[in-house]
């Protein structure tokens, strides 16, 4: 009977002895996190460069790769395709299979272009459909590109920013190692390793090793070019090749892309059309999409003959390399007009796989020479122009983000090898990274090179010991170890006429940079520059000026800008603490020898000069924005007020004082707005004049100060209650509005004007306490149920703990293709009805917490949108998703008081009572049991704590 007791007493504990000694055990094997971390997998990684160039991103089993603007905040995801792309599948299968077989380390190998990339996409993407459903094996999937450039320190900053680690700005790479290991080591995870060089340690990544025994199931599958990279990384790497597509699936693929009307139409067309798809495009999927897209406007036999002729010619400027791959890209290359060509090649001088801003890549394009800026916007104009060309002829694919591309590495290579004059000359464009940069020391010979570029190679010095005759252009752009440009360097590049040093850490230029009397470009932005020297004003030929960002810059003196009066594009934004009339930088005592807003007329009262001068600035005054106003030959492109002094309560933004002088230019081309920091502002007033626009088109009052206006900032304006429309609709004033931010203005109650903006893309509303609606009901004027937001892709709301509606009515969003919410507990309902799913929206993220507290009409609605909800931590970044996987459900917990309580009051008389009974042996092995079940149970919980 006793003994019997004994067992029931036992029972509770011993029922989970099995998964206790399970947990003890991992426990050991990871108590030692150091040592753990510091194994090695494979041999030692040779880091290339630094940063930006390996595009790292990180997916939760339930996200997905995504191309629009993302961060940060602007996210929508691909949608999911209905099979998987021609000829992938086969391997897809295999893979899948060897994951769910448990294999750790899958290698995936072939030529650039055979679809490497692509493949390791469709296992993301097809895991993500099944985290849906609940049976997605990982806890983590995480997607990342190394490339040639691969930087470890770099790819952890962007590992512990994606999984929500909150590390000092100053943390060590052994730190960040060590933190991404704690986070990962009792997890399940997928790391998916794309365009591997080298063996990776992943070990030195914090990345735990998936091959430990005792762990939950982790996985890495990497790509790569070189079957020798997979087997360095582990031995047992389970390899698979990735071979050309086959002859049926070849030819099925070019077929889509040209079109299989013209394919029938001719069966000489056809026969054509095989032998390009075999003997030039040797089945790679890269090379059928290039060549088919760039057929697909060849209608007759006589087109495709002559392009036929065309593509065997191209083969001739490739000696020794016959029907290969870059003879088919450079055909497409060959059917660009001649500035096109110059756009396409200055593409290679970004790292390999770097995602390129749109903007960024125009303006080199302007600096370069390649747009004329006649006028700034239709600049920009031609250079998206240009860009829509080679994308559609396949030179340029989507980058990271909406409003970026990127060149695939096979086309890059083209591209240096047209530059290097088809590789005759090898040194004329330097592009490659070089880790001896690191050193101050170089094996190049720059003695014939025409372009430089380093760009994010972690330089921390450029001596340079020749003299190039014929650099023309230099880019050091995102070194920020160079802190310093040695005495001497520039005078040895007299030709000079590009010089890009911006993310650098350089504090001064040095007075040689007076040599350069052929230089038209430079770009300083976001360097520690405090103040621009003397010798500038030698620089008489410069026409672009880039001091964007340059916070620590206190002056700019004023015979310097007075000297470049060949000057066509100033931008100044955010440069020291703005600028006002009379003391030139605000904040500095530079007295008359500093330049300040009305130094800047000079730029109109010049009748020789080709176009206006295309200004970016900050000022801090309502008079420095008055007289910028009235000054002609200026068109602000980007104009930011911060801390405004000259007004007290209400700022009409409107009135003649400001953006709607009749007889100024300010607004004919400004394409970004920012108004922050301002804590005298309560009222933000945007007045017209209702009877002028009743008479009036508006383009006749002097609201169409406005209508370019593409980017408008609300920061930080703690005291402003509201946005005020009199004599004017929002809709009329901003037609071309695409990006709204609206940022800690804590007394804001709603933003309802932006309902109908016709071009709203993205709203992003951020800890703005007191803001209770997006639409808010007291606009009887904007209530018309069912319309508005007709462009609105992405919407924010972040921190706003007031915020009880987005809409009372039920709205359309027929562009809305993501949701994110964060710190929004009392938002109860979202404004949706049936259908959203089926329109375009892909993504709704948030707490679970908060899902399950909405409150819904029609629950049949929750369900179709539960299909596109990703869950966060609560108050996690936006931007920083952790597992999306359900909570395991709670276990019963009717033993707690049993464990808690009883036990431990009964142990000691039934021990007592056995004494009597058992030998002391047994008593001791029954003592022992309870102790170490005990102990067990505590393990257990501490486990389950963490």
């Amino acid at each position: 009977m006793l003994a019997s007791s004994l067992l029931l007493l036992l029972l509770p504990s011993l029922t989970d002895f099995p998964q206790l000694l399970k947990i003890s055990i991992r426990k050991s094997i990871f108590s030692s996190d150091s040592s753990v971390v510091s194994t090695a997998m494979g041999k030692k990684v040779l880091a290339r460069g630094s940063r930006q160039p390996s595009s790292l991103t990180i997916y939760p089993v339930a996200s997905f790769p995504h191309t629009s603007s993302a961060s940060p905040s602007h996210s929508s995801g691909k949608d999911l395709p209905n099979s998987a792309p021609v000829g992938i599948q086969p391997y897809l299968d295999t893979i899948l299979l060897s994951l769910k077989s448990g294999d750790p380390l899958i290698g995936i190998w072939g030529p650039g272009g055979v679809g490497k990339t692509t493949l390791l996409q469709t296992i993301h993407i097809t895991l993500h459909a099944e985290a849906r459903t609940g049976s997605a094996p990982f806890d983590f999937i995480l997607f990342a590109k190394a490339s040639f450039t691969y930087n470890p320190e770099s790819m952890q900053r962007d590992i512990a920013s994606g999984l929500g680690l909150k590390l000092p700005p100053a943390a060590s790479p052994k730190e960040t190692t060590q933190a991404i290991f704690d986070c990962l080591k009792r997890r399940s995870f997928l790391l998916l390793l794309d365009d591997l060089w080298d063996a990776v340690d992943l070990t030195l990544l914090g990345i735990p090793d998936p091959r430990a025994s005792c762990s939950p199931r982790r996985a890495v599958v990497v790509t790569t070019r070189y079957k020798e990279v997979c087997n360095t990384m582990a031995r047992d790497c389970r390899l698979i090749r990735l071979d050309g597509l086959s002859g049926e699936d070849a030819f099925a693929l070019f077929a889509e892309k040209v079109g299989l009307e013209t394919l029938n139409s001719d069966p000489r067309i056809r026969k054509m059309a095989e032998e390009i798809v075999t003997d030039y495009c040797q089945r790679l999927p890269l090379a059928l999409t290039a060549t088919g897209t760039a057929l697909s406007s060849k209608k007759t036999y006589e087109d495709w003959v002559f392009s036929y002729k065309a593509l065997k010619k191209s083969s001739a400027n490739f000696p020794g390399m016959g029907k290969s791959f870059f003879p088919i890209l450079k055909f497409n290359y060959d059917n660009l007009d001649e500035g096109a060509k110059k756009c396409f090649l200055s593409c290679a001088l970004w790292p390999e796989n770097y995602s390129i801003g749109r903007d960024e890549l125009i303006e080199c394009w302007i600096g370069l020479g390649f747009i004329d800026l006649q006028d700034i916007s239709s600049a920009y104009f031609h250079g998206y122009q240009i860009i829509s060309i080679l994308e559609a002829a396949s030179l340029l694919t989507p980058g990271d983000l909406e409003r970026e591309v990127r060149m695939h590495q096979t086309i890059r290579g083209l591209a240096l090898w047209i530059a290097s004059n088809y590789g005759e000359n090898k040194e004329k464009w330097i592009v490659t990274p070089d880790s001896s940069l690191k050193a101050g020391t170089h094996h190049f010979n720059w003695n014939n090179s025409e372009r430089v570029s380093f760009m994010y190679n972690d330089v921390d010095s450029v001596a340079l010991h020749t003299k190039c005759e014929c650099l023309t252009t230099l880019i050091l752009k995102g070194n920020m170890s160079l802190t310093s440009i040695p005495p001497g360097f520039f005078s040895r590049m007299p030709a000079l006429t590009y010089v890009d040093l911006s993310h650098t850490g350089i504090e001064e230029l040095p007075a040689d940079i007076r040599r350069l009397t052929k230089l038209k470009y430079l770009n300083l932005s976001h360097t520690r520059l405090t103040s621009l020297p003397m010798d500038v004003e030698h620089l008489k030929e410069l026409e672009y000026l880039v001091l964007y960002r340059t916070l620590n810059l206190k002056q700019i003196p004023r015979k310097v800008l007075s000297s470049l009066s060949k000057l066509r594009l100033l931008d100044l934004t955010a440069s020291g603490n703005g600028y006002d009339l009379g003391i030139g930088a605000a904040g500095s005592q530079g007295g008359p020898a500093c330049a300040d807003i009305q130094d800047l007329e000079c730029f109109g009262k010049d009748q020789n000069r080709k176009s206006a001068l295309a200004l970016g600035i900050m000022l801090v005054s309502v008079k420095a924005v008055s007289r910028l106003s009235k000054l002609s030959g200026l068109c602000t492109r980007r104009l930011w007020m911060n801390n405004l002094r000259g007004f007290q309560g209400t700022l009409d933004l409107l009135s003649p004082n400001l953006l709607g002088s009749t007889g100024g230019k300010i607004g004919k081309s400004l394409r970004e707005l920012t108004i922050m920091n301002c804590d005298r502002l309560e009222n933000l007033l945007m007045s017209g004049a209702a009877k002028k626009m009743v008479e009036k088109k508006p383009a006749d009052t002097h609201v169409s100060s406005l209508l370019t206006l593409e980017i408008l900032q609300l920061l930080e304006l703690r005291r402003m209650k509201e946005i005020s429309w009199i004599g004017v609709m929002a809709e009329d004033l901003l037609p071309s509005l695409r990006e709204l931010t609206i940022y800690k203005c804590v007394e804001l109650k709603n933003v309802s004007w932006v309902l109908k903006l016709p071009s709203l893309e993205y709203l992003q509303l951020q800890e703005c306490a007191s803001m209770e609606a997006v639409i808010g009901d007291g606009e009887a004027g904007i209530r018309v149920c069912g319309q508005g937001f007709p462009k609105l892709k992405g919407m924010t709301l972040d921190e706003l703990p007031s915020l009880a509606t987005i809409s009372n009515q039920t709205l359309a969003f027929p562009e809305l293709e993501c949701l994110q919410v964060s710190g929004c507990m009392k938002l109860r309902k979202l404004p949706f009805g049936h259908g959203m799913r089926s329109i375009k929206l892909k993504k709704i993220q948030g707490e679970k917490v908060w899902w399950e507290c909405l409150q819904w009409e029609d629950k049949s609605i929750k369900r179709e949108l539960l299909d596109c909800c990703f869950f966060i931590p609560p108050r996690a970044p936006l931007t920083a998703l952790p597992s999306l996987r359900s909570a395991p459900v709670e276990q019963n917990n009717t033993g707690s008081f049993y464990r808690a309580v009883l036990l431990p009051i009964s142990l000691p008389f039934m021990l007592l009572s056995l004494s009597t009974l058992l030998s002391p042996s047994i008593l001791l092995i029954c003592v022992f049991l309870l102790f170490v079940a005990r102990w067990g149970l505590l393990q257990r919980k501490d486990t389950e704590v963490k």
